[in-house]
């Protein structure tokens, strides 16, 4: 038996824990950003650019400041928002199965047990690594785009706009995928463990239903699997899709 019609409209209601999600780690990344802004200045100020000339002081010199501002200010406070964010997330997807299975006449009363805190363990490693590459990726882009600028004879204004550029065009972006995404991850292994937890052995894809649904999301809507056969949910970045019970 499947879920009803009425049921189906039920939505996992994870959109506003991920826009939180969000705000919280871009706010990490603007404050790094002025920062970097300000290292830039000060180095120039203390002749580490004297001239913009490329000078190996001068590039190690940013290296190394990215690298302690990253770790200050976007690794360390990162590891409490990433654990807030993935035990919301979690527990909504918990949430949502627990309803799905009451509306098939399943009652849910297994509170948090030593299974939810495994998942919870291997959901945070995964979003603290996720974070991790995302400041990397930023300090590096950011190192050689200044470089190239410093080579090209640039002054700090242009300078400075390399810099931003990079970090809104990667640290930004790719955080907001991040907290949107990983949340539909943590949220669906919520379910999924719910869900076996109860012996159901088979789900059903569901997509949001909206009118920019992907291709390959919509092909799988309504398709039943086998629940540790089912794809990899989210699909993609930014899926939305979720998970229903299936019983026989």
């Amino acid at each position: 038996m499947k879920l009803s019609a009425a049921a189906r409209r039920d939505p996992m209601h994870a959109a506003r824990i991920a826009k939180q999600y969000e705000r919280k780690i871009l706010r990490l990344f603007r404050d790094y950003r002025r920062l970097a802004l300000e290292s830039l200045d000060v180095a120039r100020e203390n002749e580490a650019v004297r001239e913009l000339e490329p000078t190996p002081i001068r590039i190690s010199w940013l290296v190394d400041e990215l690298d302690l501002l990253a770790r200050e200010k976007i690794l360390a406070p990162g590891e409490v928002i990433v654990t807030e964010g993935v035990r919301t997330g979690y527990h909504q997807g918990v949430l949502y199965a627990e309803r799905a299975l009451a509306r098939i006449g399943i009652s849910s009363q297994l509170g948090r047990g030593p299974a939810d805190q495994q998942v919870l363990d291997v959901l945070q490693a995964r979003n603290l690594s996720a974070l991790k590459g995302i400041t990397a990726e930023t300090n590096k882009s950011i190192i050689r785009s200044l470089t190239e600028g410093i080579n090209n004879g640039e002054g700090v204004v242009k300078l400075r706009k390399r810099l931003m550029a990079e970090v809104e065009g990667i640290g930004y972006n790719r955080a907001r995928l991040m907290a949107h995404t990983e949340t539909m991850y943590a949220s669906n292994e919520g379910a999924k463990l719910r869900y076996s937890q109860h012996g159901v052995t088979q789900v059903e894809w569901l997509t949001a239903g909206h009118d920019n649904t992907c291709a390959d999301c919509a092909a799988l809507n309504g398709q039943v699997f086998d629940i540790d056969k089912a794809p990899p949910i989210p699909r993609h970045p930014m899926c939305r899709c979720t998970l229903l019970p299936v019983i026989e």
